[in-house]
């Protein structure tokens, strides 16, 4: 049976980096192939139900918006044969391909209320014989989200609020500082965050109660419906004023808390001296105040995934002190599919072959990092 396999250096990609990769290919039996193509892909789509209304305000039937952007989008022959279909055999053909340095990182998630609604961003490489089509291979790529600050990952800068407390007449009486930081800017889904929490409280009222939610904001950026001068009166959708022709729409109905805590102290004191190592899981526990999906971070041209830390202070007779601390990014996953890929044994015996389009991949980027861990890496060079 013929068959082609593909193998990148690795599963997870930033934007700007180099894709290399290898095509397997066995011929066992006659094959009208005649070349090797590869097919790299990279989009966002999204879809949402909207309630529309007549001129009376009775809702009309439901209308459904949707909207796509391709970010990557390269076909290019890996290799063409010159002596009519590609023999029997057993071959590689190594490539690389430079991503875009602004694309967004892979997402996917969807919900159902208050509306039903879907975004999904992906990536991924396809491979396949010129000529028989059917034999074909997809790997899938995942793109991490860029990271505003590389030098500020693993140690962020702290995020202060403080209050003014008056006494009658506007009298300053005293001030309240509080302060947040967490240990790290990004995390990887699954891992869990550490907040620390600084109190000076110079006032004679007392801290309450503290409140701790883990926040996402998610809004779907599209175009206004033609059948509509409006986007919705319903409750599901959040208009705001349009930008460059796009409308906003934030399909959980606002900003949806994932994870919360609420720590009131019998003894106030222990309140007054701040929070020492606030454990925030970036997964789903069974113990949280609104349980859901962690959904990675990804800002493209119509799906924006932010996430941020709310702390709530509360104190006697004075408003809520509340501060965000940006979590500058929680990357996807990681590659599952490519992480548990096993070699057959016939990739170890492949003669590779260069085609004109990836000349550029000297003997010495061959015998680089990028391409030392695929299986099988013999450059044999072309009859």
């Amino acid at each position: 049976m013929n068959q082609i396999l593909l193998r990148t250096d690795k599963g997870e990609y930033f934007g700007g980096e180099k894709v290399s990769g290898v095509v397997y290919l066995i011929i066992r039996s006659p094959t009208s192939g005649h070349g090797i193509k590869l097919k790299i892909r990279g989009y966002e789509k999204y879809w949402f139900e909207d309630i529309q209304s007549t001129s009376s305000g009775e809702s009309a039937a439901l209308e459904r918006v949707k909207g796509h952007q391709e970010y990557v989008n390269c076909d290019f022959k890996l290799y063409q044969s010159t002596s009519g279909t590609i023999p029997r055999g057993q071959y590689m053909y190594p490539f690389q391909y430079p991503l875009p340095q602004e694309i967004p990182g892979t997402f996917s998630l969807s919900g159902c209320e208050p509306a039903k609604w879907s975004g999904l961003v992906e990536y991924y490489v396809t491979a396949e014989v010129i000529g028989a089509e059917s034999i074909k291979t997809t790997q899938p790529l995942v793109i991490y989200q860029a990271v505003p600050d590389l030098n500020k990952i693993d140690d962020p800068d702290p995020v202060k609020v403080t209050c003014e407390v008056r006494r009658m007449f506007g009298l300053l009486k005293g001030l309240l500082t509080v302060s947040a930081k967490l240990n790290r800017s990004a995390y990887h889904a699954g891992e869990t965050a550490v907040l620390n929490l600084g109190v000076e409280n110079r006032t004679s009222k007392r801290i309450n109660k503290i409140t701790i939610k883990l926040i996402r904001d998610l809004n779907l950026a599209f175009k206004r419906p033609r059948s509509t001068s409006t986007v919705s009166n319903s409750s599901t959708a959040s208009a705001k004023s349009p930008q460059h022709g796009l409308l906003t729409f934030q399909p959980e109905g606002g900003t949806r808390t994932v994870w919360g805590k609420i720590l009131e102290g019998r003894n106030p004191k222990l309140l007054e001296k701040g929070l020492s190592k606030v454990f925030i899981p970036l997964a789903v526990a069974d113990n949280t105040l609104n349980s859901n999906e962690i959904a990675s971070t990804s800002n493209g041209e119509h799906i924006h995934c932010e996430y941020n830390v709310q702390v709530e202070v509360s104190v006697d007779a004075v408003p809520t002190l509340d501060l965000k601390v940006p979590v500058h990014c929680i990357y996807h996953p990681p590659n599952k599919e490519w992480a548990e890929w096993s070699p057959p044994d016939w990739v170890f015996s492949c003669k590779c072959i260069l085609s004109e389009k990836q000349r550029m991949l000297t003997q010495e980027s061959l015998n680089s990092e990028s391409f030392a861990g695929i299986p099988g890496f013999q450059v044999l060079g072309e009859n």
